[in-house]
């Protein structure tokens, strides 16, 4: 699945540099899969359980008149520790009328560690300020990469 980003402002140096401190282990799904057009509320209702912080965008889905959505959040879990990515897009199936694909992508990893901070800071690295600074502003684009880790899953096109 392609995900075009701008590099606008040198924007795919400093998120190369931010991407520094994301671990390479943690949780990781990909799900492909086809549904008929009346299951779409389904799905969404699926989604809306398994990612209770998007219910409300995921909600306005049903209630929309086409059949192509796409959302990608990132998600700091205070609880658990963890940052989660999610990346879900239904669009209609080309040649058939009534079949629609689906796409879930999800990566969980924790949240950078006191040890990484120290040594950020003994090795005068400013990944991790910068990967905060990025969150706040482009926290969809951060997400992104985040779920394009070892080119298993959204696949990053730099405009």
């Amino acid at each position: 699945m392609d995900y075009s980003i701008e590099n606008v402002n040198n924007l795919k140096k400093r998120c190369e540099k931010a991407m520094k401190i994301i671990p390479k282990y943690g949780d990781f799904t990909k799900n492909y899969f086809s549904i008929e057009k009346e299951k779409l509320s389904d799905i969404i209702k699926q989604w809306q359980n398994d990612y209770p912080d998007l219910y409300y965008e995921l909600e306005q889905w049903k209630e929309g008149s086409g059949f192509t959505y796409e959302t990608i959040s990132l998600l700091r879990k205070n609880k658990t520790k963890k940052v989660e990515c999610v990346f879900l897009k239904v669009y209609e199936s080309e040649g058939t009328t009534n079949i629609l694909n689906c796409v879930d992508i999800y990566r969980n990893y924790p949240k950078p560690g006191k040890i990484l901070k120290v040594r950020n800071i003994i090795f005068k690295r400013k990944s991790e300020k910068i990967f905060n600074q990025l969150v706040k502003s482009n926290s969809k684009i951060i997400a992104a990469l985040i779920l394009s880790g070892n080119n298993n899953g959204l696949k990053i096109l730099w405009n």
